[in-house]
């Protein structure tokens, strides 16, 4: 994997620095019609620019044209295990660059507005999900090993955009396209079959509900989506574990 990296610095070393504030240049498109923007301040690495680089090509089968506006110029240092504290900085670990909020980060040409819509989805879904767990590519991701206990008893090959939807659904969120939907499936916005959201489809806060709450939300639910008043049995025994699961939350 040729991966991103200056030829020359003018240090070798950095320090680590902080993000504040937001991108004061480089927050409009100046190359394609459609790009994907940052929303949070984060150290992005040569690998995940790499890694999303990928997702996009491959999801657009190499049509149009695709432009990196990034570049991983900040050298980040890493020290060996078990080694004592002082003996100066350790060694350059990998490059990364400095995202702030608003900054461009990737643009695409000469696709349709849903292909390239998809193909955005895709590559900032799976930075998100490796972020999450700390990772910096797939292979560092299958190894660790939170990620292999929350996945236990289930298979994910993490190369379809349908498994890395599937992780943010879990361990993000709801993602943007899936919100504000309407259908038999959806209550508050989001299907509820395919994200497992019990405070969002209860509108409970988390901070300040109680039981009772929860058992008050799940029985004005019950009065629309119960199989007796017509209403689907998926959606009801989904509803029935959120109710299950909040409840065990609050022992």
């Amino acid at each position: 994997m040729n991966m991103m990296s200056p030829k020359k610095t003018k240090f070798r070393k950095q320090f680590k620095g902080r993000i504040h504030g937001s991108a004061k240049g480089n927050f409009t498109l100046n190359y394609g019609s459609y790009g994907l923007k940052a929303m949070e301040p984060e150290r992005v690495t040569s690998r995940q620019i790499e890694s999303a680089r990928k997702a996009i090509t491959r999801h657009l089968k190499r049509a149009g044209k695709m432009w990196i506006r990034i570049f991983p110029d900040v050298p980040v240092s890493k020290k060996p295990a078990e080694v004592r504290m002082g003996k100066g900085k350790g060694a350059n670990e990998y490059w990364a660059c400095r995202i702030k909020p608003g900054r461009i980060m990737f643009e695409v040409d000469g696709v349709s507005i849903d292909d390239a819509k998809r193909a955005m989805t895709l590559a900032a879904a799976k930075k998100a999900v490796l972020s999450n767990f700390g990772c910096k590519t797939v292979t560092e991701l299958r190894k660790n090993k939170n990620f292999t206990m929350s996945m236990t008893g289930e298979t994910i090959a993490l190369k379809s955009k349908a498994d890395w939807m599937k992780l943010y659904r879990r361990w993000i969120g709801v993602p943007p396209e899936e919100r504000d939907q309407t259908g038999s499936n959806c209550i508050n916005g989001i299907n509820v079959l395919e994200n497992f959201r019990p405070w969002h489809v209860f509108g409970l806060d988390s901070k300040t509900a109680s039981k009772d709450d929860v058992k008050n939300a799940f029985r004005d639910l019950a009065k629309v989506y119960h199989p007796d008043v017509g209403g689907d049995k998926h959606v009801f025994e989904r509803i029935q574990k959120m109710r299950d699961s909040l409840l065990a939350l609050m022992k």
